[in-house]
């Protein structure tokens, strides 16, 4: 295997370390409580932890981006791991009920929930007027009645989030390829 492929894998992989290591010593920021829609009904951020005092919120574009499913396609595979240690919930423009619909057609058995408002999505900074929704993903611990952002980060192809994009470069890159919804 080429030299230069090993050594800048190394590269990437002690800039991974640093950013870990930065994002851990980060100090968390207080976070507000804003409402959100679930299937059951009206729900808020805090109601969103269940029993866990940690939240990963997946921050989704909704239906219409087959690239958010792909993600979402891989968490789902990724839940149980991530429900033994804190509470995960995908969030998207979509009301519940055309959730529910997408859930099913692609076998989701993560939480969902919908920013109506897109108030928590532009503090989280996942909605803008001139971008509209934005792909991504943030951590929130819970101290008492108190929420803190632990972290934030945007989705986008070739991301360190979505395994199928390094995996696709080891047979010549996605190419024309892209993602579509199962039939």
């Amino acid at each position: 295997m080429d030299t230069r492929i090993r050594d800048l894998e190394s590269q990437i992989s002690q800039l991974s370390d640093e950013l870990r290591d930065l994002r851990r010593s980060a100090p968390p920021e207080p976070f507000e409580n804003y409402g959100l829609v679930a299937a059951a009904g009206p729900t808020s951020l805090i109601d969103l932890f269940g029993d866990k005092d940690e939240l990963l919120v997946i921050h989704n574009m909704g239906q219409r981006c087959e690239y958010c499913s792909l993600w979402a396609d891989g968490f789902n595979g990724l839940l149980r791991h991530f429900q033994s240690r804190s509470a995960f919930v995908v969030v998207t423009p979509n009301p519940p009920t055309q959730q529910k619909e997408i859930a099913t057609r692609r076998g989701w058995q993560f939480s969902m929930a919908q920013d109506a408002t897109k108030e928590f999505t532009t503090a989280a900074g996942f909605w803008t007027e001139a971008d509209g929704w934005w792909p991504g993903a943030t951590g929130f611990r819970r101290e008492g009645d108190r929420i803190l952002r632990t972290g934030s980060t945007t989705f986008g192809p070739n991301d360190q989030f979505c395994s199928i994009w390094p995996l696709m470069d080891l047979i010549g890159g996605p190419q024309e390829w892209e993602p579509r919804s199962p039939s």
